[in-house]
């Protein structure tokens, strides 16, 4: 983690502006740093998954969580469900069928309503692969029965393991998936062979007759998993600052590039003709690179 404080110590001693009061926090160090968050967001976002450096970047905001599917072997992506309350920035993995546990926690009683409880205890402390499936899909942050094309997070269960993972398919291959044997997400009747994909997230409702949803993003999965486990390790976005005392969950190999970026937009927004900072995009792009 970085602390808000230490970027804007940072930038105060490199702008040799000590002491002076010149600068503001909320006038001048949080937007400027929120904006250096959002650069570094752009910045790394197409580099996820190519290089290991992203991916150990984000360790403080990478979560693999569990899910059911719904009938149509979809899983919708609701940040309300979620502890953090955050929406998913990109997805890293989708395992399907995955060995979970449940312990019982004294913590489950008041958090899940009683027949969901009920269902699940016969489970505590074991290491299932793809239970416990709740057959009476009821949504485990609330009381009321699923829908069909409700999916449901399983907030009680921890991944452990999986010997599955999808692959993600464009929309071409996705509909030829069915009828060509070598495509991923074609059923193999030796499950061994089977290749497993996803789609990336679409809004399947209709504007009437059909079906809505809450959150009308749905990720599709094949070969169909109708109400079966899936897990899903994703990052998160980072949250913007809205005070000093704030942490921003970048590990600390972060800092450097942070305090250049805020420091230039620190330096745009004063600019009255002077070299009071000058780093360019490319300047700070080499930083990243040589981390």
């Amino acid at each position: 983690m970085i602390t808000v404080q230490e970027i804007v110590n940072r930038v105060i001693s490199e702008l040799d502006a000590e002491g002076n009061g010149y600068f503001d926090f909320n006038r001048d160090f949080k937007p400027a740093i929120n904006s250096a968050i959002e650069w570094t967001v752009s910045v790394i976002t197409p580099l996820i998954g190519v290089k290991k450096f992203p991916e150990e970047t984000f360790r403080e905001l990478t979560y693999t969580n569990v899910w059911q599917t719904n009938r149509y072997s979809g899983v919708i992506f609701n940040p309300a469900d979620l502890s953090n309350g955050k929406d998913y920035w990109t997805i890293l993995a989708i395992m399907p069928l995955p060995t979970v546990v449940v312990l019982d926690a004294p913590d489950l009683i008041p958090n899940l309503p009683g027949i969901y409880y009920t269902e699940i205890a016969p489970f505590f402390g074991i290491e299932t692969y793809n239970a416990p499936i709740v057959t009476q899909i009821w949504n485990a942050v609330g009381t009321t029965l699923l829908e069909p094309q409700q999916s449901t997070f399983r907030p009680e269960l921890s991944h452990i393991d999986s010997t599955n993972m999808c692959n993600r398919i464009p929309i071409e291959e996705w509909n030829k998936r069915k009828t060509n044997r070598f495509s991923a997400g074609f059923k193999s009747r030796v499950s061994t062979f089977t290749q497993w994909a996803y789609l990336n997230a679409s809004n399947y409702t209709s504007t009437f007759g059909g079906y809505q949803l809450a959150v009308p993003r749905e990720i599709k999965i094949s070969p169909d998993i109708s109400q079966q486990l899936v897990s899903i390790m994703y990052i998160t976005t980072p949250g913007l600052i809205t005070a000093i005392t704030d942490t921003i969950p970048y590990p600390e190999t972060m800092i450097a590039p942070l305090v250049q970026k805020t420091m230039s937009i620190i330096s745009i927004k004063e600019n009255t003709g002077s070299n009071l900072y000058q780093i360019t995009n490319n300047e700070l792009l080499q930083i990243m690179k040589a981390m």
